[in-house]
């Protein structure tokens, strides 16, 4: 609405060049009129009241136009101010608004059609529109009113150039959300599944052993269903770690901050090294300074791949082994765990990042693990690869962005920069 005002106070101005030349006294009275009515509509628009702004606008461009041209005669040619008018009062007044359009645009035809055509004799009309062709104010009046009819035109290709743009991003917007949607109904059908089933499963077995328990009498058998029951509990709770990872990394922002990488991976290990204390560790870490990144999803990254190579170390052999490597590969790090245990099959290597994958139903893990993996490393914008192979081992390939000069995520207000 602004640029409107503007551009119509801009034009008037100009047209009324030749009167300012002869000071023509009637015309400038009438002419400053109209600019302290745009002045204050202009106001009103600032103030919020754009609806009332552009009824004043129009109606008083309708009437004071009649005016000028009763006082001057066809001959000003001011009566072609009413061509852009007609155009831009769709753009003006409120377009929910029809019947108070069509009455806007009723108005100056009817005026126009009184001047051209009830005013005077048509002769006479006729004498004044060709004089008006011939002298300086007619032909400034007329290219003032072409003038703004090409401002019109260009306000509505903007305007419809703006409105496509905005419609893509909406439409794009709304199908990434369909996308989420979708996303998240099927995730919700299969966490819904597997709660049933790999909650309900552990308990149901430790239950059993409690009731099995209770009518043995051998201390060894005991002993024996004790640790099956540790074992069931263990993998309940395992499961129950893995859905609030999966909830945390699903529902929270990332928030970034500095931290070790070294230091990730030794709590990892550490963290894990219960699963199999026979394994033998050996980490290279090439890059020994911070990086910045979310730190809870690089640590459910880091422990679900370090858990997994511990978990899954070939049972009769004793050289197990995990090397991790660290690489600086500035603006990113490039951490690689390689291990030598049971290795994955090619047929499963495409699916084991899909949500609660197992190989077999006798597969340790909730199936979430390298799910939860995947997910954490796109919302940190990083990468994941896998080489595997059965009876060999697997290499985990990580590449982990650092997030410092990142402006799509906030800082952890405890994290300040250097």
């Amino acid at each position: 609405m602004d640029y409107l005002i503007k551009g119509a106070s801009f034009i008037v101005f100009v047209a009324t060049i030749p009167e300012i030349i002869y000071w023509v006294t009637d015309t400038l009275l009438m002419v400053s009129l109209i600019l302290v009515i745009f002045a204050f509509c202009f106001f009103l628009n600032k103030k919020g009241h754009t609806n009332i702004a552009a009824n004043l606008i129009v109606l008083t461009v309708s009437f004071l136009v009649f005016v000028q041209c009763i006082q001057t005669g066809l001959s000003s040619l001011v009566f072609c101010f009413y061509m852009p008018l007609l155009i831009g009062i769709p753009f003006i007044i409120d377009n929910r608004n029809i019947v108070l359009i069509l009455f806007h645009m009723f108005l100056p035809i009817t005026l126009c059609s009184y001047l051209l055509f009830v005013n005077q004799p048509a002769t006479e009309a006729t004498r004044q529109l060709a004089e008006g062709f011939t002298n300086t104010n007619g032909k400034i009046n007329f290219l003032c009113a072409l003038s703004q009819c090409g401002f019109f035109a260009w306000f509505i290709i903007r305007d419809h150039s703006i409105s496509q743009k905005l419609i893509l991003i909406s439409k794009s917007k709304i199908e990434n959300k369909n996308a989420e949607l979708l996303k998240t109904n099927s995730e919700m059908d299969h966490l819904v599944y597997s709660i049933s089933h790999d909650l309900r499963a552990p308990i149901a077995s430790a239950l059993g052993l409690i009731e099995i328990s209770k009518l043995e009498t051998d201390q060894e058998k005991l002993r024996y269903y004790e640790i099956l029951k540790e074992a069931c509990l263990r993998r309940l709770d395992n499961f129950i770690y893995d859905i609030l990872n999966y909830l945390k990394n699903n529902r929270l922002g990332v928030e970034i901050s500095p931290l070790s990488i070294k230091d990730e991976i030794y709590n990892s290990i550490e963290m894990n090294s219960i699963y199999n204390e026979n394994v033998k560790v050996v980490v290279e870490c090439e890059y020994d300074g911070e990086i910045y990144t979310d730190k809870n999803r690089l640590r459910m990254i880091l422990n679900n791949i370090i858990s997994n190579a511990f978990r899954y170390a070939k049972p009769n052999i004793l050289d197990k082994t995990i090397h991790i490597r660290v690489k600086n590969n500035y603006p990113s790090i490039e951490v690689s765990i390689t291990d030598n245990g049971v290795g994955i099959n090619k047929e499963y290597m495409e699916k084991i990042f899909d949500m609660f994958f197992k190989t077999d139903e006798k597969t340790k893990g909730s199936g979430l693990g390298l799910y939860i993996t995947k997910e954490a490393i796109s919302k940190i914008k990083g990468s994941i690869t896998v080489w595997s192979e059965k009876g060999v081992g697997s290499i985990f390939t990580i590449v982990i962005p650092d997030l410092k000069d990142s402006k799509e995520f906030p800082l952890a207000a405890d994290s300040p920069l250097d």
